[in-house]
């Protein structure tokens, strides 16, 4: 019988990593344990990274504008109406909204509640990077991005958000650990079941799930021990067939989202059009070092970014898939760049956005992927030099993240913390004592927070109607969205708000800005001072500024 080529040359590449690990799927420590230095490293950056989550947890900032959105859908709905599309423009996985619900359920509508299904997913994501990571790649390359993964501000950041992206990347190394776990046993029928029936909750727990399950695809496919299994083909099929059975349930669930004739489909494709890997201005090229920008320094690191070290990072990035390829095999190298070519895919059909919160669940591959250079890299130097030289490398991709959390657990920063602003406004809107103006980025907070009887959150129908014709408590008026100056300039924004404001005071008004513009502070002050107001400063707090606005008397 003729064998084909490329099937021979994948089983070459399987059978040395078959001949590297003791068995597929197992720890590459099964002969030896890691070396106790290492594992002392390890944990000590496991036991800060919770101290870390649990110090910005306990801090309890408010929910911001999109948290509360959230929040108030959760609080707001049964676990069956959760399946329908969300309120206040948002959306999110079904798992994920069943786990805050039962968490509000349990805890009541607060932000430790709320918040605690990230916070576990971000605890458990370091040790679960460490037991991946040494059946991926080496001990060490294990290490370091365990330590990415750690002190990441944005994993650490989402691990206190009520968004999914915390949620996401745990699911992304819950897959990759089922992966392994069928690998070590691909005969069982248990071990097949488990990963057809996690995959299939995974695409309910976490959106980009889909592009994982293709790299666990891959590797299954590629990895030779596993192909050879008896009965591969009809537990292969029957894992397949049911992810694709989800996927497809997933897809009717979210056909708003989807459609881009719907209006939330609309606003989101409109909000991610900068984000997709298209000719569109400012052209491929610029849309590509974003998305690069996004997916590896925004994802584990931050912001800030000197010029050389972009490209550095992303040249790290392939190199460490090769280095997986040359020491683990194809099927560990197409585990970690399947999905990440999938993302690339999607981002150019204008499917999936590029943006680095949305690409969250990618970060322990690219973790992976930049240790294993590093680790890579760190072997080249003599015997002895190697620990000093894996010391070198962690700090050299560690010290931002580490000076970043240190920042974090020493001063925890709010973002917009209009919560105390609108919990003192509250009785004076109750009593109608002084009308109260609100900025479009503090509606939610205001909703949330009040708990003011009056008319249920504005349907969905009506997210995208004016703010003026939205249901609000009396004597609460809600103001029109200002996007900037010349826009405001040319609507006359700042005057149509001064005019409500001036009608409604008797003879003064209080203004709560959340979300909100230095420019549009700037501009509605103007407006308002036009009118003979006298503007006051009461209260400021990080994104959120509450003032009183006074009218000469029998001129409001």
């Amino acid at each position: 019988m003729i064998r084909n080529p490329l099937v021979s040359w994948i089983d070459g590449r399987s059978t040395r990593r078959e001949r590297r690990l003791a068995a597929p799927g197992e720890s590459t420590a099964t002969s030896h344990a890691p070396a106790r230095w290492l594992l002392y490293a390890v944990w000590l950056c496991v036991a800060l990274g919770t101290v870390v989550r649990l110090r910005l947890y306990l801090a309890r900032r408010a929910l911001w504008f999109d948290e509360a959105a959230v929040a108030l859908n959760v609080v707001d709905r049964s676990f069956l109406e959760l399946l329908a599309p969300l309120d206040f423009r948002q959306t999110a996985p079904p798992l994920f909204l069943w786990l805050e619900r039962t968490a509000v359920l349990l805890g009541g509508p607060n932000e430790l509640a709320l918040r605690a299904p990230a916070l576990v997913a971000g605890l458990l994501l370091a040790p679960l990077t460490w037991w991946v990571g040494q059946r991926l790649t080496s001990e060490s390359a294990a290490a370091i991005a365990t330590a990415l993964v750690a002190f990441s501000p944005p994993l650490v950041y989402y691990s206190n958000e009520l968004k999914p992206y915390a949620v996401d990347a745990l699911v992304t190394l819950l897959l990759l650990a089922g992966a392994f776990h069928v690998a070590g046993a691909p005969t069982s029928g248990r071990r097949w079941t488990a990963l057809a029936a996690g995959g299939a909750a995974a695409l309910f727990a976490s959106t980009p799930s889909v592009f994982v399950l293709a790299g666990v695809a891959a590797f299954l496919l590629l990895d030779s021990h596993t192909r050879r299994a008896a009965g591969f083909p009809a537990h292969a099929l029957a894992t397949v067939g049911a992810w694709g059975v989800a996927f497809a349930a997933t897809v009717i669930l979210h056909r708003e989202v989807a459609d881009p004739a719907a209006p939330l489909g609309h606003f989101l494709r409109a909000s991610w059009s900068p984000y997709f890997l298209t000719t569109s201005p400012p052209g491929l090229y610029e849309r590509g070092v974003r998305a690069a920008h996004e997916a590896i320094r925004l994802t584990l690191f931050d912001g800030r970014s000197r010029p050389y070290e972009l490209p550095a990072l992303a040249a790290a990035l392939v190199a460490g898939i090769a280095v997986v390829a040359r020491t683990r095999g194809l099927a560990s190298a197409a585990l970690l760049a399947t999905p990440l070519l999938a993302l690339v895919v999607a981002g150019a059909l204008q499917q999936y956005p590029l943006r680095s919160r949305i690409l969250l669940f990618a970060a322990p591959l690219i973790a992976f992927c930049l240790a294993s250079a590093g680790a890579a890299l760190a072997k080249t130097l003599p015997r002895r030099a190697a620990p000093v030289g894996l010391l070198v490398v962690g700090l050299l991709l560690l010290w931002r993240p580490l000076s970043k959390a240190a920042t974090t657990a020493w001063s925890p920063p709010g973002r917009y913390e209009a919560r105390e602003m609108v919990r003192a406004l509250t009785p004076i809107a109750a009593a109608r004592r002084e009308p109260i103006w609100l900025s479009g980025g503090a509606e939610n907070a205001w909703r949330f927070y009040s708990g003011l009887p009056g008319p249920r959150p504005y349907a969905r129908t009506d997210d995208f109607a004016d703010p003026h014709d939205r249901p609000m408590p009396p004597g609460v008026l809600l103001g029109r969205w200002f996007t900037d100056s010349a826009s405001a300039a040319r609507s006359g924004w700042a005057d149509t708000e001064a005019a409500r404001i001036a009608g409604a005071a008797h003879p003064c008004a209080l203004l709560l800005f959340s979300l909100a513009k230095g420019a549009e502070r700037r501009e509605l002050s103007r407006a308002l001072a036009r009118r003979g107001a006298r503007i006051s400063t009461l209260h400021i707090r990080p994104g959120a500024r509450l003032y009183r606005a006074c009218f000469p008397d029998g001129d409001a």
